[in-house]
């Protein structure tokens, strides 16, 4: 399997609030578990789950597919030893 392309799109609105303030605890995405906000302890869980993802080949430039984002995959891939 070979992947091509590499994109995503984002939809923009006119509410100029942030995105916790428009899905508040109290808002019917969050109630009904469609939208669920997740805080992760950086130094006991971030590196493991960062290897999870990238074994799922969610990588830097997938997330920002510009040339900053296939730098900093370049950059950990080939200058980084894990």
């Amino acid at each position: 399997m070979y992947i091509v392309q590499k994109g995503c799109f984002t939809v923009h609105g006119t509410d100029d609030r942030g995105f916790e303030e428009i899905f508040n605890e109290n808002s019917k995405l969050v109630t009904e578990n469609y939208f669920k906000k997740y805080v992760i302890d950086r130094k006991d869980n971030a590196p493991q789950i960062y290897k999870e993802l990238k074994a799922l080949g969610i990588t830097p430039s997938s997330i920002f597919p510009d040339l900053d984002g296939l730098a900093k995959e370049l950059e950990e891939r080939f200058w980084y030893e894990e």
